[in-house]
């Protein structure tokens, strides 16, 4: 999400990402030289008299401009990544409806900025999942997926879509679907960010009955995601271990495991979980019996996670 990713003013919503050329940037860096050597031309052609000193002029116009242009959209730029970042570190906080709106204005002003655009709208798509809202994520991270934008293979960008595409259709009832994009995720993440997987790898298993596979998940893949998430993922984990736990037999044996992971679980953070809890019934029961819940954050229906 780092790039370390509706409402007004974005005039189309980020689910429907129109593909721009690349050309684009180059053009519009460039205009001034372009535009500057033409008017050259044009005096000299007008005013032949004083056709050496009007080039001249024009020409050091056309460097002073051009340069003045590619500094101006270089600050800019930099800017919006700035302000990107900013919104990651809200949603890595849990502080996912201030980051929506961050990113909701941000989406406006990086329009002509395809690539950029694509990164914030794949925040977007982030924040909105792990909100528990699947099918407007879905919509958002499709679109973005499309856009063909965050495919260079350079960059990280390309297995954090993919991982999130697995979690959106995992929680519309799609496993086979959250299967194969969780497998592209692994097949091309380095061994250093392995630990990325761990989780929906959990999840998967354990929603399909697979609990002893997904305790070794969890178990032995803990060290490496301790090195790639955030601390509300890494708290998830622990409840997910906890989670499985009860549910083999007999699950009494395993009392004293389940509450050290649920202690180091806590205290509970605005949106723990949330996105997991709002789309899957025996785990949101879990969290509630075991008291994991923040502060008036689920009041029993599911309007009241997107509200």
């Amino acid at each position: 999400m780092h790039s370390h990713l509706p409402a007004a003013p974005v005039p189309r919503a980020p689910g429907h990402l129109q593909p721009v050329s690349r050309r684009r940037a180059v053009v519009r860096a460039t205009s001034a030289f372009t535009g500057a050597a033409l008017l050259s031309g044009m005096l000299a052609y007008l005013l032949p008299g004083a056709g050496l000193a009007v080039v001249t002029g024009a020409v050091g116009l056309a460097v002073v401009g051009g340069v003045f242009a590619v500094r101006r959209t270089a600050q800019r730029r930099s800017h919006l990544i700035r302000v990107n970042d900013d919104a990651v570190a809200l949603i890595n906080s849990g502080r996912l409806r201030e980051a929506c709106s961050t990113l909701d204005a941000l989406a406006g002003e990086a329009r002509e900025d395809p690539a950029l655009h694509a990164l914030i709208a794949y925040n977007r798509g982030v924040a909105t999942l792990r909100m528990g809202d699947a099918p407007a994520a879905l919509s958002m991270l499709e679109a973005v997926a499309g856009s063909r934008w965050l495919n260079d293979p350079e960059l990280p960008y390309r297995e954090l879509l993919a991982l999130a595409l697995s979690q959106a259709y995992w929680s519309l009832g799609d496993p086979g679907t959250a299967r194969a994009y969780l497998d592209t995720a692994r097949e091309t993440l380095s061994p250093a960010r392995a630990g990325l997987t761990v989780s929906m790898e959990a999840v998967l298993a354990l929603s399909m009955g697979q609990t002893p596979l997904a305790l070794r998940v969890l178990r032995e893949g803990r060290s490496a995601a301790e090195g790639v998430l955030v601390a509300s993922q890494l708290r998830t984990l622990r409840v997910l271990e906890a989670f499985a736990l009860t549910r083999l037999d007999p699950a009494h044996e395993h009392g004293d495991e389940v509450r050290r992971l649920l202690d180091g679980a806590r205290p509970v953070q605005p949106w723990d979980h949330v996105g997991l809890r709002s789309v899957w019934p025996e785990f949101d029961a879990f969290c509630r019996i075991h008291g994991l819940e923040a502060p008036g954050e689920h009041r029993g229906d599911r309007a009241a996670w997107v509200a």
